[in-house]
């Protein structure tokens, strides 16, 4: 497991700086926010099938840059399916020395606290599993619904900004795996498949992706500044980015809702 305080660009050669600095309404939005960049790798699709996060990573960034990075294996199933395997390459050996679920339940909501908003690339496939690690049925039986449930409605209700929906919305069908993005955008490569690689390369991309988006979409995104109650230019990011994802899995006959898959709404 890993967890550690930085200052800003200290892992990993920083996050926003690896060429020319993006810029834009958006990107200020984002280098002001407190933003929890989140990742986990698991025994399968879905949570409701059974399937359970057996490695969980954040990255808190401020600036756009890390200041708190936490990565954690998760001792929680009996087994883990061979093609899972061969996708992470994580064993049931390997997650033996991982947090348990309380373990895993204490950390991650300590590092969640205080943000203001959470990234994925692919969101509707995490964050069922980040719901399901601090308030799943087990958890609950430990620590109480009152307690679950404020953790649950209080913070997994901020703003989910998805990159992949981001990257889907500017490249249309080419290849919008994380790997593929990253190495597009020419941003450092980490190891892929792993949580806390996984996440880095999405905390490089996302910057580089709003300014894009802000690029061609800002005739929308004043038009939502000048009418909203709340101007907040994150709002209208995660929500483009919901829709961009709803838009493209409808052409696959399939729908997207990030909370009413996670158990939020």
């Amino acid at each position: 497991m890993v967890a550690g305080e930085q200052g800003p660009g200290a892992d990993a050669g920083g996050v926003a700086g690896e060429t020319e600095r993006p810029g834009g309404i958006l990107v200020d939005a984002l280098r002001k926010a407190r933003l929890a960049v989140i990742d986990t790798e698991t025994t399968g699709f879905r949570v409701d099938q059974g399937a359970r996060a057996i490695e969980v990573a954040i990255v808190r960034l401020w600036n756009l840059e890390p200041v708190t990075t936490f990565a954690t294996l998760i001792d929680c199933v009996d087994a883990i399916p061979a093609e899972a395997t061969k996708v992470h390459g994580i064993t049931i050996e390997q997650t033996r020395g991982g947090f348990d679920n309380s373990g895993a339940w204490g950390a991650v909501t300590s590092v969640l606290r205080s943000v203001d908003a959470f990234v994925f690339h692919n969101a509707a496939f995490d964050l069922p599993f980040l719901a399901e690690i601090v308030g799943g049925d087990y958890i609950r039986s430990l620590h109480g619904e009152i307690e679950t449930a404020e953790f649950r409605s209080t913070w997994l209700r901020k703003p989910v900004i998805d990159t992949l929906g981001l990257a889907r919305a500017l490249r249309g069908t080419a290849k919008n795996n994380l790997a593929q993005v990253a190495r597009d955008l020419a941003v450092t490569q980490e190891s892929a498949h792993r949580a806390l690689g996984d996440v880095l390369m999405t905390a490089r991309i996302l910057p580089i992706l709003a300014s894009q988006y802000e690029a061609r979409y800002a005739t929308a995104l004043d038009q939502f500044q000048r009418g909203s109650t709340d101007p907040n230019p994150l709002l209208w990011l995660a929500a483009e980015s919901e829709e961009a994802m709803r838009r493209s899995e409808a052409s696959f006959g399939r729908k997207v809702d990030f909370r009413k898959s996670a158990g939020l709404t």
